[in-house]
């Protein structure tokens, strides 16, 4: 392929980055952007890498420099930030210290820089000698009591069918599978329940600082922010989902949700497999029960 018909293909893929509908795109999603927008080029051979990993990763680094870069990742995937959308790393840094304050299981601290006015999420503890103070995460018990309360808030038969199917000690996993299956009028309510009482708590966390006024209002915008954030990155990842798959595929995927059929939800899966490039492939996450299994047979 020559330079002119390279540089003709990457001027159409700069293009369709630009235009993306997130200030974010994955590996996977960078990908099919280039299949759709520039088949004939194969960038395995632009970059001489023929077989095996980093094809992908190397033409954006080379090739798409000015247009992408790399923050992070996303589940398996590598996130690019578009070049010239907003400030990735601020809203990325937000999003992460609202997931810490929520995770029991986070090994990282939630901390206030007094002097600075600021909420961080950090490896180390708070330092008494820099004045800091540790906001302690929402515990498991907490998580619990939640859920305890939206199972009260909901019309009667919903909490009966509820209740009469939750194992004692069940796992969020196993509360929402049966919410969803035995109450599923309740899924649309959940996330703003869960929300709300997140964020009272957070609230509370900081008022009993006894900080300043003005520190106080400025860690309460911060955590504000921090849930606008995480809320944010929830929704683009759901339409970063959608969006890669081709449309006749992600139309499908509105008629799956009103049915139950396992041969339905098996289909759309294969469907979307089938038009995956090796890239995206390889990105795959299958439990290795299922591969074993699969061996087996």
């Amino acid at each position: 392929m020559s330079k002119f018909e390279i540089s003709d293909r990457l001027t159409a893929i700069t293009a369709a980055v630009q235009n993306w509908h997130s200030p974010t795109i994955t590996g996977g999603q960078l990908f099919y952007l280039m299949q759709t927008v520039a088949p004939q080029l194969d960038f395995r051979e632009v970059v001489g890498i023929r077989v095996g990993p980093g094809a992908l990763t190397k033409f954006a680094e080379t090739h798409l420099a000015d247009t992408v870069k790399r923050i992070g990742n996303q589940g398996g995937d590598i996130l690019y930030h578009i070049v010239g959308r907003g400030e990735p790393h601020r809203d990325i840094e937000l999003a992460a210290l609202w997931k810490n304050f929520v995770s029991p299981s986070s090994p990282l601290h939630l901390i206030v820089e007094v002097e600075n006015q600021k909420l961080t999420s950090r490896a180390t503890p708070a330092s008494n000698d820099k004045g800091e103070v540790e906001i302690q995460k929402v515990s498991s018990q907490e998580h619990d009591e939640i859920r305890a309360k939206f199972v009260e808030s909901l019309p009667a038969h919903d909490a009966a069918a509820m209740n009469e199917n939750l194992r004692e000690g069940a796992s969020f996993t196993e509360w929402m599978a049966v919410m969803k299956e035995r109450a599923p009028d309740a899924t649309r309510k959940w996330g703003v329940f869960r929300r709300d009482h997140l964020s009272a708590l957070f609230a509370e966390r900081i008022e009993a600082l006894n900080l300043d006024p003005a520190t106080r209002d400025n860690l309460f915008a911060q955590a504000k922010a921090a849930l606008r954030a995480a809320n944010e990155k929830q929704r683009e990842a759901k339409a970063n989902a959608e969006s890669s798959l081709p449309k006749n595929i992600a139309q499908k995927s509105g008629s799956v949700g009103q049915s139950s059929s396992l041969h339905a939800v098996r289909s759309l899966a294969h469907a979307a497999v089938d038009v995956m490039g090796y890239e995206e492939l390889r990105s795959l996450r299958v439990p290795l029960g299922m591969i074993i299994d699969s061996l087996k047979a």
